[in-house]
C-alpha cells in the first residue's frame, strides 16, 4: 500500500491533482492502452507490459531530463521501445534532429503510431549493431523482452541492423550532441567492434545489461579508454560526458 500511495503521489506531483489522478487511475486502475498527456498528445502503450514502467521512467520520474544539454542539434536514440524517450527529447529539444532506433516489431508498431506528430523524429526499424550485415531477435519469454545474437536459433528472428557510422553518413552529422542507449545486452558487441565514432560524442547516456550478457560493462568502459572523460550515474543510467 505505501508503495502504491507513493506511486499515485509522484503522478499528483508532476501533474497536478485532477491530471496525476487521471494518469494513475488509467493506467493502474482501468489498465487504458492509451492515454492524453499534456503538451505530447496520445500516448499508446500495451498494459501489463513494461511500457507502463517506462512511461512513469520517462514522464514520471524524469529520467532523461537534466542531462546538461541545452540545444542539441542531433540526438540518438539507440532502442526506441514505443518511442517515449524520442518524444520526450523531441519536447524538450524542439530544434533538434532525432534518430531512434528500434527492432522488435511489436515496439516499433506503437513507436510510429506515438511519435507520429513528431516530423523531427526520424525512426529505424533496425538494430544498432558494429556492422550492417543484419543479426536475430531472441524473445526472453515475456511479451515485450528480448536480445539480439549474431547467431540463429529455432525461434529467432531475422532482423537488419545498423551501425553508428551509417547513420554518421546519412545525416551528415559532425557530432552526436547526446547519444542514448539501451540496447538489452547488444553494447557488449557494439563496444568491442568499431567503437572510434565515440569521438564524435558529447554526451553519452547508457544502461548496461550485464545480467543478460556478462562483459557489457567490462566492454564499455575499455572502450571508454582513449578518451578523457566524467561520468555519473542517474538511476540505472550511466552519464558520460567526453572533452571534445
Amino acid at each position: 500500500m505505501k508503495t502504491v500511495l507513493l506511486k499515485y503521489f509522484k503522478y499528483w506531483n508532476r501533474f497536478g491533482f485532477i491530471n496525476g489522478t487521471y494518469l494513475y487511475v488509467a493506467l493502474y486502475i482501468f489498465k487504458l492502452n492509451e492515454v492524453s498527456l499534456s503538451n505530447f498528445g496520445k500516448i499508446y502503450l500495451r498494459n501489463k507490459t513494461s511500457d507502463v514502467d517506462i512511461f512513469y521512467q520517462v514522464f514520471v520520474e524524469l529520467e532523461y531530463d537534466n542531462l546538461g544539454k541545452d540545444s542539441p542539434e542531433f540526438v540518438i536514440d539507440a532502442g526506441g521501445n514505443i518511442g517515449l524517450t524520442a518524444l520526450f527529447f523531441s519536447k524538450k529539444y524542439p530544434n533538434a534532429t532525432i534518430i531512434t532506433i528500434e527492432p522488435d516489431p511489436s515496439n516499433y508498431e506503437l513507436l510510429i503510431k506515438n511519435i507520429k506528430s513528431a516530423p523531427r523524429i526520424h525512426s529505424f526499424k533496425k538494430a544498432l549493431w558494429y556492422n550492417c550485415n543484419g543479426i536475430y531477435l531472441n524473445s526472453l519469454g515475456a511479451n515485450d523482452s528480448f536480445f539480439v545474437s549474431s547467431e540463429e536459433s529455432i525461434s529467432s528472428q531475422y532482423i537488419e541492423t545498423i551501425d553508428v557510422l551509417s547513420i554518421i553518413s546519412m545525416f551528415n552529422i559532425k557530432k552526436i550532441d547526446l547519444f542514448k542507449i539501451d540496447i538489452e545486452g547488444a553494447e557488449l558487441e557494439l563496444f568491442s567492434n568499431n567503437n572510434g565514432w565515440l569521438s564524435t560524442v558529447d554526451c553519452l547516456i547508457i544502461e548496461l545489461h550485464d545480467r543478460f550478457k556478462p562483459g557489457c560493462s567490462m566492454h564499455f568502459f575499455s572502450a571508454l579508454t582513449n578518451y578523457t572523460y566524467t561520468s555519473a550515474i542517474k538511476g540505472e543510467l550511466i552519464k558520460v560526458n567526453f572533452n571534445l
